[in-house]
């Protein structure tokens, strides 16, 4: 299993953004993957909604499919200012 891409652009208003996850080797049957989010220069829980590394975050690969998205959560900069202004 790999991304589809080695490097994602995000549209900051959408809050979210999808990633493709492509299956590889044999497709007829079912397959399941972990896909977890590690922080770098964006913090979890301040900057995007985490994926855990446990059974929440799996995938599956039904017979026959070879591409899965998963998606992640962001928060907006502005969105953060009203939770901060009117918490």
């Amino acid at each position: 299993m790999s991304f589809d891409s080695d490097s994602f652009s995000v549209d900051e208003s959408s809050g979210e953004v999808n990633v493709q996850v492509v299956r590889s080797g044999d497709i007829d049957i079912e397959s399941s993957v972990i896909c977890f989010t590690s922080p770098d220069s964006a913090l979890e829980g301040q900057d995007f909604v985490g994926r855990s590394q446990s059974e929440e975050s799996r995938i599956v690969f039904l017979p026959g499919e070879k591409v899965n998205k998963i998606k992640v959560l962001f928060f907006l900069p502005s969105l953060m200012l009203n939770l901060m202004l009117f918490a």
